[in-house]
């Protein structure tokens, strides 16, 4: 395990979601290429964010790149553009770590190649290994780690976390489960076949996210059994996501009651069954990662 990345600390406490986020500064946030339009729109909001998120006490922050992929950035006919606004993503972070005169890490995204949480829309090795190649490469040196996040199957996970172990980056994998209590992958994968299956293969933590808080406790509580590494946890705010639907179709509930002091309570619960690594994904902003960095 890399020990740079924790510089001593017992726990780290990672950035939230960046979409519900930007939105709520004023950004436009179309269903199409979700996030990836505040690149092309507003990068200077792009950069306040991962500054909020650092005053807020994140000790690292996540490059904007997640929908920087051909599958979303074609709805544009702009998947030509993929390197440069992923790129563009990095230098975005660098300069909000630069501006908060903090030794805050970046971590750089490796997101889904298809649909998120669709485990029918994962692409084959042979097609996604050069895709995943391009996107490292594209978030340059500068990164900290690689997070390969919303890891719907064993198939899926195992494909992007080989190609961000060729960097020679730490690894942290975050998988994202069926939102109840059954603490298996979006697939029905069992957790216990996931960490079979990735044997070999060095995962500095093992994350959850993007399900609902009481997925991820739940998983936790499995994982813990089946890993000597960290484990990861960050939740979303939205109500359990129907099978089959896709962050492109837009239109799904939030949980209005998993305001800030909601979240540090499953924060909280995350902490003492073994969680080490806290955040949050889609809905959760600065004021849910404040409370969040108090339980170091």
């Amino acid at each position: 395990m890399n020990q740079n990345i924790w510089r001593g600390r017992e726990r780290l406490v990672l950035d939230g979601g960046m979409g519900m986020s930007l939105k709520s500064k004023g950004v436009k946030i179309p269903s199409d290429i979700w996030s990836a339009s505040a690149l092309l729109e507003a990068p200077e909001i792009v950069r306040e964010l991962h500054g909020d998120f650092i005053h807020a006490g994140a000790d690292i922050i996540t490059t904007n790149n997640y929908a920087c992929t051909p599958y979303y950035l074609k709805t544009r006919g702009i998947e030509d553009r993929l390197e440069e606004l992923t790129t563009l993503s990095t230098r975005l972070a660098v300069e909000a770590v630069q501006q908060s005169g903090t030794k805050t890490l970046i971590a750089g995204a490796l997101p889904p190649l298809g649909g998120s949480y669709d485990p029918y829309d994962v692409q084959d090795a042979a097609a996604s290994r050069p895709i995943n190649r391009k996107i490292v490469k594209a978030l340059t040196d500068d990164i900290d780690l690689i997070i390969c996040e919303t890891m719907s199957t064993i198939a899926e996970a195992r494909m992007t976390a080989e190609v961000a172990a060729e960097t020679g980056k730490p690894v942290w994998l975050a998988l994202t489960l069926a939102d109840d209590d059954s603490g298996t992958l979006r697939s029905g994968e069992s957790l216990q076949d996931t960490v079979v299956a990735l044997q070999g293969l060095e995962i500095d933590a093992w994350l959850f996210n993007c399900c609902i808080p009481a997925a991820i406790t739940a998983g936790i509580k499995t994982l813990k059994t089946l890993t000597d590494r960290p484990i990861g946890a960050y939740a979303n705010a939205f109500g359990p996501v129907p099978e089959g639907w896709t962050l492109e179709e837009g239109g799904i509930t939030y949980n209005e009651a998993l305001d800030a002091d909601a979240y540090e309570g499953h924060a909280k619960a995350w902490r003492d069954l073994g969680a080490s690594i806290i955040g949050g994904c889609c809905g959760i902003g600065p004021d849910h990662i404040h409370k969040v960095s108090g339980l170091r």
